[in-house]
């Protein structure tokens, strides 16, 4: 079976290392391309040495990920910053499928982006092309509330959710 080429963008960062360790074990994708901006021209390994003979990646410079030539990019860029690249994306005519991992197209849709929670918005996800992930609070508070709210039992919810 031929395997799916992702690019990480914020390669370097806690989500995109995470977002890493999970492609590099998963049976139909391969991370061909990283992608950073203070970590440009650093080895994926040499920045986390867990990694030493799993993935050896230069990470290039964000300014580059117009010409990605992945199928699939997650984005684990900080606030503000995938909506730019997205931005970028489009200009340069990608075509993949874009999964932001960062908070810029939670809310409201933006840029064609489906919210991610899969119990809640399977359908729609199955057919995108562009998925925000929706975070672990909105993710908990919401999974959580759902057979409550679904099952008429309450129609008003408040919470707090503390780090």
């Amino acid at each position: 079976m031929n395997r799916i080429d992702i690019a990480i963008a914020g390669a370097s960062g806690y989500t995109g290392m995470e977002a890493m360790r999970y492609l590099l074990a998963h049976p139909d994708f391969r991370v061909t391309e990283l992608y950073g901006e203070s970590s440009a021209g650093k080895r994926f390994d040499a920045i986390y040495p867990a990694f030493k003979g799993y993935c050896d990646l230069e990470i290039r410079d964000i300014a580059t990920l117009g010409a990605t030539r992945a199928k699939g990019l997650v984005l684990a860029l900080p606030h503000g910053e995938s909506a730019k690249q997205v931005g970028v994306l489009d200009a340069a005519g990608f075509s993949g499928k874009i999964m932001d991992i960062g908070s810029d197209h939670r809310l409201n849709g933006t840029s064609g982006f489906v919210y991610g929670i899969v119990e809640l918005n399977r359908d729609a996800i199955r057919g995108a092309d562009r998925v925000a992930n929706p975070g672990c609070f909105a993710s908990a508070l919401q999974l959580g509330a759902f057979p409550l709210t679904r099952g008429g039992l309450v129609e008003r919810i408040f919470a707090t959710g503390i780090t």
